[in-house]
This record gives C-alpha cells, structure tokens and sequence, in this order.
C-alpha cells in the first residue's frame, strides 16, 4: 500500500484531500533519472533526502545513475473502450509511458543498454528542480517508481546539423506517485567512473601501472594505497610497498614479483565527489 506526498505544495499530509483552489502545484520536466532494484527502498522520507544514503546506495550497486534527458516526449498507450449501446466500457486500463533520448558516446550507450532485462525495474525521476519523483509506502519507505519495461534503442548516427542519439522507452506500472525535495543536488548526481589499468613496466621487485578512466582514457591519479590489491598468480594477496602516482604511473615494489601476478583496484573507491570501480584485474607479463 502507498501514499501520496507532494512537497512541491509544501505538505505531507496522504489523507484525502479536498479540491480547493484552481491553483495547482506543479512539479518540473524531468531531466535526469536513476534506476534502482526492484527490492530496493530508503527505509524513510529522511533517507531518500540525504546524500550520505543516496552514496551508501549508489556503493552497493543498489542504484545506477544515467545521464541527463536532452529530448523526451510522451509513449502512453491509452485506456481501451467497448462503447455499448447505452454506457462506454473500460476493457484494459492506460499505461503510462515515456520516451527519453540522450545523446551518448559508444561507450555511454552501451552501459545504458546492459540494464535492459536486469533486476533494475523501478526508476527514480529528477526534474529541472531537483524535485524526486517516486512512491512512498505506508510505512514511510520510499522507493522508485515501478516499471513494466526498460527497452534501450538503437545508438543512431550524428545527422549532418546533429550529435549521435540514444532512445530509451520506459512502461510504468500502476502506482501513486509522490513527490519529494532532497536535501542535495540530485540533477548534477553521477554514477561510479569504471577505470582501467594498464601495465606500464614490471620487474621482480617492481610493478607499475597506470590508471585510466572513461572511453577518453582520462588518467587518474587520486588513488591511494588502499585502493589496490596485488595478487601472486594463485590469487594469495601479497603485502607490497605503495608509491605514489609520478606523472600518473604508480608503484608497487617488492620482491618475487614474476608472470601472472595480477592487481586490481579495491572494489568501489569512495572519494569526496566521485566513485570509482575497476574492471578484471591486470594480469602482469613480461618479468
């Protein structure tokens, strides 16, 4: 069971309420949106406003954040009526839909489309306000809005006047939609970063590798020594010296160092502003 709380009027009261004014309260177009699993939920109104759990969510991949909405336009498939004799007739009930495109490089659309048939099936909405779109329970869990289907389309080709494009069309189930302020800027939220490691040398009491970021190989240099893990080659993790990035190269030494080895970036990095997570673990050659 859920209720129904709009904060862009100011009140959180789910009673019933009476019509009142011609007034109305309206939220904003949507700008940007964050899928969450299916059982996920912040336990109250509080959690769903706050930062600190937004990024607990985000840690535990509870949550994805996608980018922002550059077109949207409706995708409602609308109510279907018998019209009888003396009465019209509600055969199958509306579904609310919608159509998002953004405009994504190769490897931005792919991240997208590995979410189609996942267990990510309800949906957090942003508008241009920094209002959160969503359903609150009567316990006062707050969850996404719940979806029916997530269908990633083709990337198409940049037109001549244009940039290349991506449409994602969402299908949501029945639901009472709520409204809520957080207590942060939800249309600037970002997802984890994935990173890459490349072996730039290595000898038996030396490795070095560098680390990079995004489609662009953007070189990061932030990391620390917690960060990483070094594994022999039966994957027993081994106690090594950290150096500090030098012109983004960093080092680990110690000694029977040999083929196989591997290192890999420490689950997800938490760093103030940004989230970091590494891919499958560089395997090192050529001692």
């Amino acid at each position: 069971m859920s209720v129904i709380i709009n904060e862009t009027c100011g009140g959180d009261d789910s009673s019933t309420k009476n019509t009142g004014g011609k007034k109305q309260c309206l939220e904003g177009a949507v700008r940007t949106y964050i899928l969450s699993k299916s059982k996920f939920k912040f336990d109250s109104l509080a959690d769903a406003k706050s930062n600190a759990k937004w990024d607990e969510a985000k840690t535990n991949k509870d949550i994805v954040v996608f980018y922002d909405i550059e077109e949207l336009e409706p995708n409602n498939t609308e109510n279907q009526i018998k019209n009888g004799r003396y009465s019209d007739y509600k055969i199958k009930d509306a579904i609310k839909g919608v159509n998002y495109t953004h405009y994504l490089s190769t490897c931005s659309h792919e991240a997208v489309k590995s979410y189609e048939n996942s267990d990510y099936n309800r949906v957090f909405r942003v508008t241009d306000n920094n209002e959160l779109l969503c359903e609150v329970n009567e316990d006062g869990s707050v969850q996404g809005e719940p979806l029916k289907s997530f269908i990633v389309g083709i990337r198409e080709d940049a037109p001549a006047d244009g940039v290349p494009s991506t449409k994602v069309q969402l299908k949501f189930d029945s639901y009472p939609l709520s409204i809520i302020k957080p207590d942060f800027d939800l249309t600037d939220y970002e997802g984890i970063y994935d990173v890459k490691l490349s072996q730039d040398s290595a000898t038996a009491t030396s490795i070095k590798v560098k680390v990079s970021s995004g489609c662009s190989g953007t070189e990061i240099d932030s990391l620390e020594s917690d960060d990483f893990i070094v594994r022999d080659a039966s994957g027993a993790v081994q106690t090594v010296s950290f150096v500090p990035p030098v012109n983004g190269v960093y080092e680990f030494t110690g000694t029977g160092f040999a083929n196989g080895f591997t290192v890999e970036v420490n689950g997800v990095v938490v760093q103030t502003n940004i989230m970091y997570e590494g891919g499958k673990p560089l395997v090192i050659a050529a001692i």
